[in-house]
């Protein structure tokens, strides 16, 4: 809002300045001498009204949105403790054997380099994708992808810190501002996967009460349930076959009962939310065949 109106006063002040140059130019000597020297400094007023307007408010700004992304942060803990009560009865009725279909939506944002080179391709996030879709079945969660996109952001795309040292970094309000919203009619938020070429360290991430996790090229499968695990408030295990096992393995598959029942009532799975299910490498070649097909006749 700020910006547009900067925009507006600068646009107005530079017609003036235009008539205001024709102006002088009608009139006599020394009138026009001080006319033209009236419109210097003004033009040299709309220089400094253009660097406050782009540099300074727009940096104050910059600052503002900051500041409530952290604020907003710690509401997410204020909520999250309010809701346990409610989660602890949904527990109950998970460990007592009442498993009803539940949904994770997730939705995919591919981050970019300015030449448009993205973090990893379509075809690995499905097959990361249907990996994890594979292993949240055993706890009775079908996952859902509304969105993949590719955003053009060069800045995070290396070196992207890991962990709590991740919320002291400019990554961490840019990863909050920019995850998918909860739709209007939807009981739960989606989780939000941004891919990224590198991080600190490690090929998949995540901080408690954010709605994202963080993976590069080198994720899997096993890679997005363990961050997504951590997100419901499940800890490391010691088993090398369980999902989560510190350790990154394509071969970690397995999820107890009670893992199972965490990530079913966490707040991004959804008990009524229905969705498509990911389509099969089988049908996917079929409709690329349709859409040739019809291209060519």
């Amino acid at each position: 809002m700020i910006e547009t109106i900067c925009g507006w006063v600068t646009s107005i002040i530079k017609t003036f300045i235009e008539v205001q140059r024709k102006v002088c130019d009608w009139l006599p000597w020394p009138l026009d001498a001080i006319c033209n020297w009236v419109t210097d400094i003004v033009e040299v007023i709309t220089t400094v009204v253009e660097w406050i307007c782009e540099e300074v408010i727009s940096t104050i700004l910059d600052w503002i949105e900051t500041l409530i992304t952290y604020i907003l942060y710690i509401f997410h803990w204020i909520c999250w403790i309010i809701d346990l009560p409610l989660r602890g009865v949904d527990l109950l009725f998970c460990l007592l054997g009442i498993h009803i279909q539940r949904t994770l939506h997730v939705c995919v944002k591919i981050l970019t380099d300015n030449d448009g080179t993205p973090a990893t391709t379509r075809d690995r996030v499905d097959v990361i994708l249907r990996r994890a879709a594979e292993l949240l079945r055993q706890c009775q969660i079908r996952l859902c992808v509304d969105s993949i996109e590719f955003v053009r952001q060069a800045d995070l795309m290396s070196g992207v810190e890991c962990g709590t040292s991740q919320f002291f970094s400019r990554a961490f309000p840019w990863f909050e501002k920019h995850a998918c919203k909860k739709p209007p009619l939807s009981t739960a938020k989606p989780l939000t996967l941004f891919f990224v070429d590198s991080m600190a360290g490690a090929n998949a991430c995540t901080i408690s009460r954010t709605s994202y996790i963080v993976l590069t090229d080198g994720a899997n499968g096993a890679s997005v349930v363990h961050e997504f695990g951590h997100h419901a408030d499940l800890t490391h295990r010691d088993d090398p076959q369980n999902i989560m096992f510190t350790a990154a393995s394509e071969t970690k598959d397995k999820l107890t009962e009670w893992q199972c029942c965490m990530m079913r009532s966490s707040e991004f799975v959804s008990q009524i939310d229905k969705c498509r299910p990911l389509p099969s490498l089988g049908e996917r070649l079929r409709a690329i065949g349709q859409a040739r097909a019809k291209a060519r006749g």
